[in-house]
C-alpha cells in the first residue's frame, strides 16, 4: 500500500474500494486546496481592505 491510500484510509476513513473508485484528478485537486486565509490576494483589495481599516 502507498503512502496515500495509507493516508486516505486512516484519516478519512474510506474503504479500499472508495479509495480505488476515486476520481484522482479531483481529489488532487481538493487535497491541494489552500485555506481562504492562505490564498493569494488582489494587490488593490488587499490596499482598499487596509484603508477601510484604518478608517
Amino acid at each position: 500500500m502507498d503512502n496515500n491510500e495509507r493516508e486516505m484510509l486512516i484519516q478519512l476513513h474510506w474503504t479500499i474500494d472508495q479509495y480505488e473508485n476515486a476520481d484522482y484528478y479531483r481529489l488532487g485537486e481538493v487535497m491541494s486546496a489552500k485555506a481562504r486565509d492562505d490564498r493569494a490576494v488582489d494587490p488593490l483589495q488587499f490596499v482598499k481592505g487596509r484603508r477601510a481599516d484604518n478608517g
